[in-house]
């Protein structure tokens, strides 16, 4: 026991993207429960940033379907590259004989999506057929209202034709219900809210600071006349409201 001790602590401290999954089913066989939680920590951190062929091709459906349903996921940008990067991880599972370089992955998907598109025909979704049924409860967890408001994600999902089409009309008729609340009775938003619906339905957005010093930036695309100016100093983020159309 002692040993085995020894080699958990010797495994959390070497965790890379390289490691990681092996770690993590070693430690579910051994019963090193604190490794497999500073794997699943590592994961979170690290899944937008530390993507590979090699890491996408280990992770499987059960850890995937963890990490994306997590409220502690980091998101590198918006909801859009937490789809995409998915996409690419489905395609390395059902193709693992793929070998090429990480930058080649997205275009070989969307071609083999395609061609799988044309096999099942306008009315079912990749997700709906039995190749790709076992991963729907990984894409469950896609917060698709952050997705759609944006034309141009909104047309490759539609395009790659991966998700259910009822997922897209429910997703599709609630925001365009919000926005007539919005426009048409003045709608201030919830008046309370509590953490567990807070955390699984907030918006995920992130941005990766190499060194300290001052950054400014905008997130646009809210609908509702909400224009988000960050401002990065001092080890401090500032959010304002930007109303004066003001520029980083």
């Amino acid at each position: 026991d002692g040993l085995i001790q020894q080699c958990g602590e010797t495994m959390k401290e070497t965790i890379t993207s390289q490691t990681v999954c092996v770690y993590y089913n070693t430690a579910g066989t051994y019963g090193l429960d604190s490794v497999k939680k500073r794997c699943l920590e590592w994961l979170l951190n690290n899944l937008m940033t530390h993507q590979s062929i090699v890491l996408f091709k280990e992770l499987s459906i059960n850890i995937m379907k963890q990490l994306i349903s997590s409220s502690n996921l980091f998101v590198l940008q918006v909801e859009m590259d937490v789809y995409t990067a998915l996409k690419k991880w489905m395609f390395l599972q059902l193709v693992p004989s793929w070998n090429g370089s990480f930058k080649q992955v997205l275009t070989e998907a969307d071609a083999w999506f395609a061609e799988r598109r044309r096999e099942l025909g306008a009315d079912v979704a990749f997700l709906e057929s039995e190749q790709g049924n076992p991963f729907l409860p990984v894409f469950s967890h896609l917060r698709l209202q952050y997705i759609i408001s944006d034309l141009a994600s909104a047309r490759i999902v539609e395009r790659d034709a991966l998700l259910p089409s009822e997922w897209l009309s429910s997703v599709y008729k609630q925001q365009w219900f919000a926005m007539l609340r919005a426009e048409q009775e003045n709608d201030t938003g919830p008046q309370e809210i509590n953490k567990e619906e807070l955390e699984a339905n907030s918006m995920r957005c992130g941005r990766k600071l190499v060194k300290d010093g001052e950054y400014c930036w905008r997130w646009t695309g809210f609908n509702f006349g909400l224009d988000l100016l960050v401002t990065f100093t001092n080890r401090c983020i500032i959010f304002k409201r930007n109303t004066l159309n003001q520029t980083c």
